[in-house]
């Protein structure tokens, strides 16, 4: 009995139940008699497909491309031990889309926010809701929002060396009504 009717299969199950089935149409499996797309691995509890550069001239590079039990799909680089990118199921459409000259992080979706955290412990934080952008604090209280706990949180307003000369306001505080 094949996994789809009419379509002829190479299995090789000596090496454990679903291992490997090539279906008539070209479709691999890895772990599953029906592959859904042209390369489909099922694996418990986790599944990753690894690919890897044995070119001298390079150097080797090993990267894995995994699926976790929770549902998180990393790409890992095996070589160095580091896992730079992630996914987690539900991520909405979009979330990163890369062109030629731009990077947009949340297109189509403006009310998720924007964390970006530096080893040194500060955060640059958009929220989606308010607008409101945080530097070194996740919950911004006002448009901008500064918090330091050094001692040392001020503002820079700088025109840079060649600007044209002549006056011009460089920073204005104005209060249109209220204390």
């Amino acid at each position: 009995m094949y996994p789809r009717a009419g379509l002829a299969v190479l299995a090789l199950g000596a090496v454990g139940d679903n291992s490997i089935y090539v279906v008539g149409d070209g479709d691999v499996g890895l772990g599953t008699a029906v592959p859904q797309v042209p390369l489909h691995a099922t694996f418990q509890p986790s599944a990753g497909i690894g690919i890897e550069r044995t070119i001298a001239s390079g150097g080797p590079q090993m990267w894995e491309i995994a699926a976790f039990g929770n549902g998180d799909l990393v790409l890992f680089d095996r070589t160095n031990g580091t896992g730079p990118f992630a996914a987690r199921p539900g991520t909405p459409n979009n979330a990163i889309f890369l062109e030629e000259d731009t990077a947009t992080i949340n297109a189509g979706s403006w009310d998720y926010n924007f964390n970006v955290r530096l080893d040194n412990g500060s955060t640059l934080w958009a929220d989606g809701g308010t607008g409101d952008i945080g530097l070194g604090t996740e919950t911004p209280t006002a448009p901008l929002h500064v918090r330091r706990s050094d001692g040392n949180a001020r503002v820079l307003v700088e025109n840079a060396s060649g600007s044209p000369s002549g006056g011009r306001e460089m920073f204005k505080r104005a209060n249109n009504g209220g204390s």
